[in-house]
């Protein structure tokens, strides 16, 4: 049974990682996807089995098939919500098409795009007149507090080879004129002090939602979700 129960837990702990939280990125963001920054990260189990085959062995094959099966079922289901995410997003990006043009999915793309990088480097660079271009009033006045904190301790948050690997629009709102946006990425995340020494670092990957508010034609960011905080509209 001990040989069974470790090759169950094989099949559930490959992919899996140790998952810490993290604290940095613009806005002070947390909630890290792949592993603490201070070690390797990974957590694995590794099993031989140097049995000469008892009588069990065709009880721990049914039992397998049936872990297997039960992770084919899972992988089904999977594929099926997928695919009634794609008709159920279709369908919003087709009604807010039959507001206005502003709603055309390439161009937000590309702003969304472009304020992910330049948020990003206006916070590390602490340059706060830059980022009022992009953050609504209210986000704006937050940030500002948080970097004038650091400037008054002599930290910086410095954000180099940033990434954006991945991003969607998940949900409009037609009503407020809104709408979310998955995000995920990556970059070297430094906080340092007034002798540039490194007090924090991170440079794992990471979700976060992002509602961004239209303005005109253009789109301020209005506010940051943790991937445990975002719920789907």
């Amino acid at each position: 049974m001990k040989r069974l129960f470790l090759k169950i837990l094989l099949i559930y702990s490959i992919g899996w990682f140790v998952i810490l939280p993290v604290y940095a990125r613009a806005g002070g963001g947390n909630g890290g996807d792949s592993g603490s920054s201070s070690g390797n990260g990974y957590s694995y189990y590794e099993y031989h089995d140097y049995s000469d085959g008892s009588s069990s062995s065709h009880i721990d094959s049914i039992i397998l098939v049936g872990v297997g099966g039960f992770l084919l079922f899972g992988g089904i289901m999977n594929a099926f919500n997928k695919n009634k995410q794609n008709v159920v997003k279709s369908h919003m990006w087709e009604k807010a098409q039959q507001v206005d043009a502003f709603w055309d999915e390439h161009i937000l793309s590309d702003k969304i795009s472009k304020s992910y990088f330049t948020i990003q480097q206006a916070w590390s660079d602490q340059n706060i007149q830059l980022l009022k271009l992009y953050l609504t009033p209210s986000l704006w006045k937050e940030w500002e507090l948080k970097i004038q904190n650091q400037i008054d301790k002599g930290e910086r948050n410095l954000l180099t080879d940033v990434a954006l690997i991945d991003f969607s629009i998940t949900d409009i709102l037609l009503e407020e004129e809104s709408f979310y946006v998955y995000i995920k990425g990556k970059m070297n995340d430094r906080t340092i002090d007034k002798n540039n020494q490194v007090i924090e670092f991170h440079d794992q990957e990471f979700i976060e939602y992002w509602k961004f508010k239209r303005v005109d034609e253009n789109i301020l960011l209005d506010e940051i979700r943790q991937k445990d905080e975002y719920i789907a509209l």
